[in-house]
């Protein structure tokens, strides 16, 4: 989550949400969600770095890279009938998924975005305001692409990512955005993910971004999956391996593994870039 000090992208931080309640990180999160490279980026900007463009609408990436490793492992077979979106904020993933989903649930701990979801659902589009310098601002509408039939699939629930209610169901995609490393505890979230009540059916696809920003004051040391020195061996311990190692005790196999950048606009002269690893995960029992 965008903040003083940044996971970035989507996703619920903190467990009690309270950091995502504000009308600025709201606005913020509307411009990263449905906001064009023109929008997000200015124009001085994409002049000097080529290509830097290409990184904004990075929800809306997420989603059709869970849809397109979906379909190369054989997930959606018998139709896309249900995706989840664990932290969707705004929504930009969530509908998405609509426009080739027969239902999508999205679940985020701040009401402030769940509320904003629900506006765009109903209408289709949401005021926002985004930042300029100072208190300067410009008046923006984001707007869903996804038709008023589409977004009529969404449902959209207040709920916490380590606490996900067992009446969720299963699904065919979970998509968990620049969530893990603002938990205090990760592995709550993922033991959810397999398991006799697990989320993501068997052969159904996880997938995952993350840039492992992991911050004490959000996950206890002891619940990191690495970014440490390990006190048995002596080395190093990455966090994708600490995630490797929990998908793996669960029944996921890894699919695929990249960099997934994004951009989120603080200024029009200030960015934050971020390059998340992205990791895609096929239940395999």
């Amino acid at each position: 989550r965008p903040s003083v000090e940044s996971a970035g992208g989507s996703g619920s931080a903190d467990s009690t949400g309270k950091g995502y309640e504000t009308q600025e990180l709201v606005n913020m999160y509307l411009g990263l969600h449905y906001g064009s490279a023109a929008d997000v980026c200015d124009a001085g900007l994409l002049s000097a770095v080529p290509g830097v463009g290409s990184v904004a609408d990075f929800p809306r990436r997420c989603a059709a890279e869970t849809m397109r490793v979906a379909e190369a492992v054989g997930a959606l077979a018998g139709g896309a009938k249900r995706a989840l979106d664990v932290g969707c904020a705004t929504g930009g993933a969530s509908f998405a998924f609509a426009e080739r989903f027969e239902e999508v649930v999205g679940v985020d701990l701040s009401r402030a975005f769940v509320s904003a979801c629900n506006t765009l659902k109903e209408t289709g589009e949401a005021e926002y305001q985004r930042p300029l310098e100072g208190q300067l601002t410009d008046r923006m509408v984001a707007r869903v692409p996804a038709s008023a039939e589409q977004r009529a699939r969404c449902t959209f629930r207040v709920m916490d990512a380590c606490c996900l209610s067992p009446d969720l169901g299963t699904f065919d995609c979970v998509l968990l955005g620049n969530l893990l490393c603002r938990l205090p505890s990760p592995k709550a979230c993922l033991g959810r993910m397999g398991g006799d009540n697990g989320l993501v059916k068997v052969g159904g696809v996880l997938f995952i971004t993350t840039p492992f920003t992991w911050l004490e004051a959000c996950t206890p040391l002891t619940s990191w999956l690495g970014g440490f020195v390990d006190e048995s061996s002596g080395e190093p311990k990455l966090s994708v391996d600490g995630l490797r190692d929990m998908m793996s005790a669960i029944g996921f196999e890894m699919v695929e593994e990249k960099a997934l950048p994004l951009i989120i606009r603080e200024t029009s002269r200030k960015y934050q870039l971020i390059a998340p690893t992205a990791t895609a995960w096929k239940r395999v029992r």
